[in-house]
């Protein structure tokens, strides 16, 4: 579990690995198939190929929502308890994202954070209750960043204000507002208190 971490983690190294040791290839396909006798199985040669991390993520960390586990493999002894931890409604829209798998102690455990897809926009799946609540997008993401902004949560996402101080010019980003002083001469007096 510890090259997974690695891989979730998203360390450089693991970026592109040269071999894949659970590519699956259509059948009959034999590109970039290594041919040296040095490797046991037939094992996929693609530094290039595919997204980065992918092929580390296929080697070394488990999939739970058997998404890249094809049906044979999925009924064998092995694979039936991690098939089990998939719990969404819709079993194809289970997802593993990697920036919320990468506690060590977790992963150690078998004890992946699951992602249902919900059909309500501004909303996020919970493992812990098995439902989708709302879910606040600026406090995990580096949104509304320019000068002057704020992030504002709405009830189907999110909203970039200007900040108290700023307003929205017409290039539609925060300029500072920009205050003339006020002129003081002393107190105002009116005629009718000076009859006084």
């Amino acid at each position: 579990m510890i090259l997974c971490y690695l891989t979730n983690s998203r360390i450089k190294a693991f970026e592109h690995i040269p071999y894949c040791a659970y590519r699956i290839q259509p059948v009959g396909s034999r590109a970039f198939i290594w041919t040296g006798k040095t490797f046991s199985r037939e094992t996929v040669l693609d530094e290039f190929l595919g997204n980065p991390y992918e092929c580390a993520t296929e080697s070394f960390c488990p999939d739970p929502c058997c998404s890249r586990i094809p049906s044979v493999v999925r009924a064998s002894p092995k694979y039936a308890p991690l098939c089990k931890m998939n719990q969404c409604e819709k079993k194809s829209t289970c997802l593993l994202k990697h920036f919320e798998n990468d506690d060590l102690s977790k992963l150690r455990l078998n004890q992946f954070n699951i992602n249902c897809g919900c059909d309500k926009p501004g909303t996020i799946y919970r493992p812990d209750i098995g439902r989708c609540v709302h879910h606040n997008p600026c406090t995990k993401q580096s949104l509304c960043r320019d000068f002057g902004q704020e992030c504002v949560n709405t009830a189907t996402g999110y909203k970039c204000v200007c900040q108290l101080g700023y307003f929205k010019n017409e290039s539609n980003s925060c300029a500072p507002l920009k205050l003339s002083p006020t002129p003081y001469h002393g107190f105002a007096l009116s005629e009718s208190m000076e009859d006084l």
